[in-house]
Order: C-alpha cells, then structure tokens, then sequence
C-alpha cells in the first residue's frame, strides 16, 4: 500500500499501519468478555447485588468505562511507529518509545498484563468459584420449580460465556507471548502477525459459539439467514393454534354450560 508524506503518512502510520483501531477494539473484546464473567458471576452468586449495580444505566456506563480504557490502553502504541522519509519511498519504521528501549519493554509487560493475562486470570477464577456455588446452592436449600428453571437459563448463559472465554484464550493468549517475545528480539514480525491472524479468527467464530451453545440465539440465527422459511413456519403455528381455538370453542365450550337438568358426566362427554 502507498504511504503518503507528511502529515498524512504520520498519521497512516501510526493509526492505520499499525492498527490501532483494530487493537484497541480486539482488547475491548476481551474486556467485555470479562465483564461477562463478572456478570454471571453476580447474578448466582450474588443476585440482590447483581439488580443494584447492574442496572441497564450501570452496565451503559460499564461498556464506556471498558471501551475507554481499551483506547487508553493502546495509546503508546501510537508512539511505536513513525514516518521515516530518508529514501526516495516514504516508509513506516517502529521505533522505541521515547527513543528508549526500557520504556518499550516496561510498556509490553504492563499492555501483555492488562490486556490479556489478567482479564482471563479473573475469567478463570470467575468460573471455578462459580461451579463451587452452584453445588452449595444445591445442597443447602431444597428449590422451587420455579428456582431450579431461572437456575438451569443461568447456567446454559454460564456455559455460553465460558466456551467464548475459552476460545478467546486460545486465540488472544498467544498473540500477547509473541507480541511480548516480539519486543525482547526472540520471534520475527512475521511469527507476530501469524498470531494476530489467530486473534481475527476469533471474531469469524463468535457468532458460531453463540448459536451452538444457546437457544435463543440459535432461533434469532436461522430467523436472519431464512426470513420467509421462519415466517411460514410462524403462519403454520398460528394456524395450529387457531384450529384449536376454534374446536374449544364448537366442541369443549359448550360442554362447560351444565343445565341442572344434565349429569355432569354426560355434559363433560
């Protein structure tokens, strides 16, 4: 792709060049990921806490706070890479922040940190102190219909969560060892830019996990890819259902007036 001079090329480079937005969003993900965790968390283990603080004003001032801090996070990474114009073709070179390698280094090791190894360290934990409630709830009260029902929603929501954390780990964990190798000279940018095709793999496959390991979402999936096959078997249902409204009303309705002239049985029949 071209690189053009000036202040244009400064800004292809450190904004498109480097990816900037498609980082700071891929991180965001896993911070919402998280929060995820977090939430199913709340809601079994602590679900009067869960309707005061996750609110749906809370939780739009949660995915703010989450997607500010992505940004945030990503920021020196703008400083990473300049406009070189010493040959005749403009070029994008990385550099050090601030001309220093210590302070790249200090930055890897906090971005690996916070952008991946801690979110899935509070991921992890999230579900292993889950499973340990879910067993004591069990054992300690004897449930409703009702409770075991709002229960088993809950866990299907749980399990939905952790199989999407589980493939996140698998795509997003190596990107940030290599990109932390990356900065301390071990692997090529070639070896980096294979894991970080592993890390958009896993945006193609979200919306599979959603639609494998949830109900509700599997029903809205086929809804959008077959619009008229969904909506002919909704007319059929109405129909159905209008059928047998009309046999209660010419066959069992009637039967419902007894006149005390009639046993209850022969009315019934």
């Amino acid at each position: 792709m071209p690189i053009p001079s000036g202040l244009k090329g400064e800004l292809f480079c450190r904004l498109v060049q480097r990816n900037f937005f498609v980082w700071a969003l891929a991180n965001f993900s896993v911070a919402v990921v998280m929060s995820m965790a977090i939430e199913r968390w709340y809601a079994i283990a602590r679900p009067r806490k869960y309707q005061i603080l996750l609110t749906r004003k809370n939780t739009v001032r949660y995915v703010f706070v989450l997607l500010a801090f992505s940004i945030s996070l990503n920021t020196p990474q703008l400083f990473e890479t300049h406009l070189e114009t010493k040959t005749s073709t403009p070029v994008c070179a990385a550099n050090f922040l601030g001309g220093k390698k210590i302070a790249s280094l200090c930055y890897t090791i906090v971005y690996c940190m916070m952008a991946a190894f801690i979110p899935f360290i509070l991921i992890i934990a999230s579900y292993i102190d889950l499973r340990f409630v879910v067993r004591k709830q069990r054992s300690l009260q004897r449930q409703t219909r009702a409770q075991t029902q709002k229960q088993q929603k809950e866990m299907v929501l749980l399990r939905m969560a952790a199989v999407i954390a589980m493939f996140l780990g698998i795509t997003f964990i190596p990107d940030k060892i290599t990109y932390f190798l990356f900065w301390f000279e071990v692997v090529s940018w070639d070896v980096l830019n294979g894991t970080a095709i592993l890390c958009m793999i896993n945006s193609v496959l979200n919306p599979w996990i959603y639609c494998l390991t949830n109900k509700a979402y599997r029903k809205e999936f086929i809804k959008t890819l077959f619009p008229k096959r969904t909506s002919n078997a909704v007319d059929a249902s109405l129909a159905k259902d209008d059928a047998n409204s009309t046999h209660y009303r010419n066959r069992i309705a009637p039967a419902l007036y007894i006149t005390d002239d009639e046993p209850v049985q022969n009315s019934v029949m």
